[in-house]
């Protein structure tokens, strides 16, 4: 009889927490409160409760993973055992089989979909050399973020040679019968297709949420899940922090259910990455445009307008969201004038200023010196103080694009962190306009960004994102 194949993927992610002025890592009150002091912030908290225990009981080594640009930046600076450890268990995978198990993913965590053209193929190929950087070989899947997805953003993925990805089950387009065993392609035009899986959402919903069944991993392979699994081929795509933070010991379930299933005669755990090479058989689909796994009120509502979304947890409120479009429209507008003044900077030296954005992340992962690098893209001679603008205005792209980080808009207040650090990202664009000498422009925008900040007002405080902005 054969088994019936289980595949775990883990989501593993925090986002940059530098205040983008001063470069520091501000303490978290909440965090050094609950843990008398032990954690000064999240990311210290979560990596003892998750990333450090799972990379040490070699759990990433039997699931499939991303861990994102941000979170494994901050293992590599402040726990680099872990993180290389974490780097490791994908190569091990990519040495036995020929292809590892880690995911790519964008640089940011931003929702792709609510980006222009340009900015989505930034991302995607930042995030994919940043993956090359870290494991050494071209990722085959790719992580989006909140599995946010538009069929522009698959033709930018398929371009640049990803071969598929995992949405949920719900992202299907309603006239398609889904069957989550099957493998699935969608058309990107010119003949070319992306492949996707989609997860089973009850198997995913299970283990992200039934603390009941999960008390016991042996229990739950043994019992449980023979009862619950039918289908040969079972996907559950879930937070990774689900395994020791949101559930405590649960890094140790998922050791012991790895375990339990490899001894099992019904079921065994594979890498859906082995499993995605083993496949010949696909089928053709569209997705749900502008769908994403956690919003379910359409046109990708939770990171844009009000919605049922907007509620807050701790105080137990459905509040309003409105806040969101009018933060998110000050930030396009922002964003708009950086790309119209680099285009104007750039347009009689430079050929092609996309491929320069592009390329740009080999100076931030200093694989090249900026002075080089710029010249590698002139078509004209320019000076060194010119040299240095263009320099300035491609660093400028990097936090104009940490605007647009999705936590902000996640949650149902203004009056937080994740708010905060993408208004100070868009508080350092205006000021890198003070250091190229454009210092009238410079106040103008802050003027113009200012006033768009005033009427949004946090639904608990008397705060303003104004406010934040000057904080």
């Amino acid at each position: 009889m054969l088994k019936k194949k289980i595949s775990v993927h883990g989501h593993f992610y925090q986002p940059a927490r530098e205040n983008p002025l001063t470069g520091n890592i501000p303490d978290d009150s909440f965090v050094i409160e609950q843990t008398a002091g032990k954690y000064k912030n999240w990311n210290e908290l979560i990596n003892s409760q998750c990333y450090k225990p799972n990379s040490e009981l070699g759990n990433f080594e039997l699931i499939s993973y991303d861990l994102y640009r941000s979170l494994a930046e901050w293992l590599e600076k402040y726990d680099n055992s872990t993180y290389k450890r974490i780097i490791n268990a994908d190569n091990h995978n990519y040495i036995t089989y020929g292809y590892g198990n880690a995911f790519a993913y964008p640089y940011d965590h931003i929702i792709l979909p609510l980006l222009n053209e340009d900015d989505i193929d930034v991302e995607v190929y930042w995030g994919i050399r940043d993956f090359f950087n870290r494991y050494k070989h071209m990722p085959i899947a790719f992580w989006l973020p909140e599995t946010a997805i538009n069929l522009k953003t698959l033709c930018i993925l398929e371009r640049n040679n990803i071969k598929f990805t995992i949405l949920a089950p719900w992202q299907i387009d309603p006239q398609y019968t889904l069957d989550t065993e099957k493998l699935y392609k969608c058309s990107v035009g010119r003949g070319k297709y992306i492949d996707i899986f989609f997860y089973d959402g009850i198997f995913s919903g299970d283990l992200s949420f039934n603390n009941g069944e999960m008390a016991n991993a042996d229990t739950y392979v043994n019992e449980y899940l023979p009862k619950s699994i039918h289908k040969n081929f079972n996907i559950a795509a879930l937070d990774g922090e689900r395994f020791g933070h949101h559930l405590p010991g649960g890094e140790l379930f998922l050791k012991q259910m790895l375990r339990d299933l490899f001894s099992n005669s019904q079921m065994e755990m594979v890498n859906i990455v082995n499993e995605y090479m083993s496949r010949t058989e696909k089928t053709v689909v569209r997705i749900a445009e502008n769908s994403a796994w956690s919003c379910h009120h359409g046109g990708l509502a939770r990171w844009q307008k009000d919605c049922d979304c907007n509620y807050d947890t701790s105080r137990g409120k459905r509040v309003s969201g409105n806040w969101k479009t009018q933060l998110l429209s000050a930030f396009r507008v922002l964003s708009a004038q950086v790309d119209v003044y680099f285009e104007q900077s750039v347009k009689r030296v430079v050929a092609d200023s996309l491929q320069m954005k592009r390329e740009y992340i080999n100076v931030i992962l200093k694989i090249e010196d900026i002075d080089s690098f710029i010249d590698r893209f002139l078509i004209k001679g320019i000076n060194q103080d010119e040299k240095k603008k263009i320099g300035i205005l491609l660093e400028m792209q990097v936090y104009k694009l940490s605007m647009f980080v999705s936590d902000t808009f996640f949650f149902a207040d203004v009056d937080r962190p994740e708010p905060r650090l993408n208004i100070k990202s868009a508080a350092k664009v205006i000021k890198m306009f003070n250091d190229i000498d454009e210092h009238e422009l410079a106040e103008k925008l802050e003027t113009e960004f200012v006033s768009q900040l005033e009427d949004i007002r946090s639904n608990f405080t008397s705060i303003t994102a104004k406010d934040i902005y000057y904080e």
